[in-house]
């Protein structure tokens, strides 16, 4: 809709579109590679041909700058990925400690405070035995990369 108050009527949008259909089959957008992109006839005037060239020479630049950035992009992916997973890493081990310093506590409280709390401290163990376990495996995992 856009189109039709920038350039005026849908016949008018229709032929915009229909010509750049026929660009787009005759000199092979995609590929750059071509080296008759802009050595074709349609390109008979020296002066079209010669911007013909420089605007495939930028198409090319621009080509090798997504690639760039795309590869950085990947790169800072990886990065952030490490860092994510060291953060993890570290939490865990703090929820490790958490549920060292919670067994230590039940072992010393009383029978009563202990079967008031029976509930909860099912609880607290299962979370506890999973901690340890994932905590268990990124160890085996880290020493094997060691």
């Amino acid at each position: 809709m856009q189109l039709n108050l920038v350039y005026g009527t849908p016949s008018l949008i229709r032929a915009l579109i229909d010509s750049y259909d026929k660009f787009a089959q005759l000199y092979a957008l995609s590929d750059l590679a071509d080296s008759n992109y802009d050595a074709s006839p349609g390109y008979s005037i020296p002066l079209a041909r010669e911007k013909a060239s420089k605007l495939r020479s930028a198409r090319q630049r621009l080509g090798v700058m997504r690639y760039q950035y795309l590869s950085s992009l990947r790169a800072v992916n990886l990065v952030e990925k490490d860092l994510v997973e060291a953060e993890w890493a570290n939490w865990l081990s703090e929820e490790v400690y958490r549920c060292d310093r919670a067994a230590h506590m039940f072992s010393n409280s009383s029978d009563e405070v202990l079967s008031e709390k029976k509930e909860s401290i099912a609880k607290i163990r299962e979370y506890c035995a999973n901690c340890n376990n994932v905590w268990d495996s990124v160890k085996e995992r880290f020493l094997e990369m060691s």
